[in-house]
């Protein structure tokens, strides 16, 4: 659709894009890439003719490129030597717009710039597909029923009917689950193609009653079909992104998805609107369709609930947000896109040398599996034979540095090690990990759904062998007299650590929220942290943003609203929300065990780290010797508020957050 005032060029009118010759394709772009003369170009992909031409000229004519693109690792298989050409053509580029995370990564991987990339280029016009416009179309009452009322439930498929949109498989999967329900849902299907025949004969018996195969449908008839719809299927072997998904959850449809589509983790969740499969496996898939037919009404109202609220984030003017945006960082004109730092310097100012990112990637991977393997093994041992570590320390003497990421716990635990009674564990995911698998936010160790805050009621006496057993065994190396742990979202579990731990200290350190919320916007966009073998995984929220959905699962426990949490699209508006949910849960528990928790400034850190550091050590029951003290006041660098970007959240989300950020007398406020 083509909006008054706006001009759209036809290069070769009424011809097919596969009948032009490619020289013809390639001049007659270039000729008219000269006539117009645009300020920058939004190209579609890097891999035709068509788009190379168009970068070719964007870089003889200095004119920005912004590519568009929306492939990931599991579209299709890879091909190294094509690999490295693509790379190279991808860094060409000044800007890149992309559908998701996982395509966002796999420009990250390729060198691009995570600073230069967009979120939102796969986007559909939610609104027409939430409202039906003919509600009274003889359609919607054939899907329905004559009645006008819905069946049990429905299963709607939207595809093109090709070998890699495994609609013949979900035909499959259907078979076995009508087979084993007396009442199963009807299973519509649309769409057309050249596995038409096979799919009918596929469906034999079933077609016409259970199964209706509805044909191509214009892009105006789509609505009827989704609000006559229960649940939403896709079971693409391979699938770029999955624009089909974007019209189903705008339509409020539960989601159940194939693990190897674009979308999943962006538009579908898994346990919040709807599950993913093993797109191989008809079994799993029948199971989910007989789950998803079997939950209580109120459970399908929420996961429809969660499905708009997921939507709502990604709409056609995401995509002008996007690009503006994208247009600004192409303007930097920053040709150089691989990011190849030959140092860096640390919080303490100390130069760390420069080591090639696949080789950091597979140390990692080494280390951290070796690590979890090793503790794996000592607990599972303890649980065998249910006893506890080698001597646990005295009650009171396990201490928990806690608060929102980038809140400065890292400077402090680091300052705290240096004790010579103080023995400090570093964010030791490996041990949470070994202990209990959901415990694993970010899914380093396990692919299991990570449980984000956790209650002294999830406590078990199986935890409390396997904690002691791993923790107690670090607490007897040495003369330490106190354990101090640093994991910041370790707020949210507080309960949880009392329990499994008798007599805790807990030392919340907190830190204005809009700095926090910067820059952990910062290191989402700039880090370039890898784990060998682990596809996906993000620096901040783990593997396929597993942190964020352990946080969306948590949303109501904190009073937040679910539209507005799952309708957000920054990392700056998510790091805002995590900062949010951890202070809101250290007050509470602070409010029933105000003797057991020590608060502290970020800001009064890095001011007075002597005095800071003094009332730590009394906290802790440890002598505050001058040496040390000085040692890490030497060591500390304030780092300026400077270049914060205008933090904007929902009303309900803004409210909460600045009424937070008055209680701690902080200076910054959401917009």
């Amino acid at each position: 659709m083509v909006e008054q005032g706006q001009e759209v060029i036809i290069a070769f009118p009424g011809q097919n894009y596969e009948n032009i010759q490619q020289l013809k394709l390639f001049v007659r772009v270039w000729i008219t890439m000269n006539s117009e003369r645009p300020d920058a170009v939004a190209i579609c992909g890097y891999s035709t003719i068509d788009s190379f031409a168009l970068l070719l000229w964007c870089k003889v004519h200095r004119v920005p490129a912004i590519l568009m693109f929306e492939t990931c690792v599991y579209d299709k298989p890879r091909n190294f030597i094509i690999g490295l050409i693509k790379k190279y053509l991808v860094r060409r580029f000044d800007a890149a717009i992309c559908g998701g995370r996982r395509h966002q990564w796999y420009l990250k991987e390729m060198g691009f710039l995570g600073e230069k990339i967009e979120i939102g280029y796969d986007v559909v016009d939610n609104a027409h597909f939430s409202h039906p416009q003919n509600p009274s179309d003889d359609r919607h009452e054939r899907v329905m029923g004559t009645t006008g009322t819905r069946y049990d439930g429905t299963f709607l498929a939207s595809s093109r009917f090709v070998a890699r949109k495994n609609i013949q498989g979900l035909v499959k999967a259907y078979k076995l689950y009508a087979a084993s329900n007396a009442k199963p849902w009807r299973l519509v299907i649309l769409g057309d193609g050249p596995m038409l025949r096979q799919i009918e004969k596929e469906a034999a018996g079933l077609l016409g009653e259970n199964i209706q195969i509805e044909g191509f449908r214009q892009y105006e008839e789509l609505p009827v079909y989704y609000a006559s719809a229960s649940v939403f299927v896709h079971p693409a072997h391979r699938e770029a992104w999955g624009l089909v998904i974007n019209e189903a959850i705008a339509a409020g449809l539960p989601v159940l998805i194939g693990r190897c589509v674009g979308c999943l983790g962006d538009l579908v969740v898994d346990g919040l609107n709807g599950f993913s499969f093993d797109s191989e496996d008809i079994h799993e898939l029948a199971g989910l369709m007989d789950r998803m037919s079997s939950l209580p009404a109120c459970d399908m109202a929420n996961l429809s609930r969660w499905s708009r609220a997921l939507s709502s984030g990604v709409d056609v003017g995401s995509f002008g947000l996007a690009m503006e945006k994208v247009l600004t960082h192409a303007e930097t004109r920053n040709r150089v896109l691989l990011h190849q730092e030959p140092k860096r310097i640390d919080a303490f100012g100390k130069v760390r040398v420069w080591i090639p990112k696949q080789m950091m990637a597979i140390g990692r991977a080494v280390r951290f599996r070796h690590k979890w393997r090793r503790a794996l093994r000592r607990a599972d041992i303890a649980e065998r034979e249910e006893i506890r570590g080698p001597g646990p320390l005295e009650t009171g003497r396990y201490a928990f540095i806690v608060g929102a990421g980038r809140s400065g716990t890292t400077i402090l635990g680091t300052l705290l090690g240096k004790h010579e009674q103080v023995r400090y564990l570093f964010e030791p995911y490996h041990l949470w990990a070994a202990i209990r698998p959901e415990l694993d936010l970010t899914n380093m160790f396990s692919n299991v759904a990570a449980r984000y805050s956790m209650s002294a009621s999830d406590c078990t006496a199986v935890d409390k062998i396997r904690f002691s057993a791993l923790f107690d065994g670090r607490a007897s190396r040495g003369a330490h007299s106190v354990v101090v742990e640093k994991m910041p979202h370790n707020a949210v579990r507080l309960n949880y650590l009392g329990a499994i731990a008798e007599g805790v200290k807990i030392i919340h350190i907190v830190r204005d929220g809009c700095e926090v919320a910067n820059s952990i916007d910062r290191i989402s966009r700039y880090g370039d942290y890898n784990i060998w073998g682990l596809k996906h995984y993000h620096q901040w929220w783990g593997v396929d943003y597993s942190k964020w959905h352990a946080i969306l699962r948590d949303v109501e426990k904190f009073g937040l609203s679910v539209e507005e949490v799952g309708g957000l699209t920054t990392d700056m508006q998510r790091g805002a929300v995590e900062w949010l949910m951890s202070c809101l849960a250290v007050r509470d528990y602070e409010e029933a065990h105000d003797d057991c928790v020590l608060e502290i400034r970020y800001q009064e850190l890095v001011r007075s780290p002597k005095a800071v550091l003094g009332d730590v050590a009394e906290f802790l029951g440890v002598p505050a010797d001058e040496d040390w003290l000085d040692d890490s006041a030497s060591e500390i660098r304030n780092f300026s508020r400077s270049g914060l970007h205008v933090l904007a959240l929902p009303t309900g989300l803004r409210e909460a957050f600045n009424s937070i950020q008055t209680e701690f007398r902080f200076l910054g406020r959401a917009v």
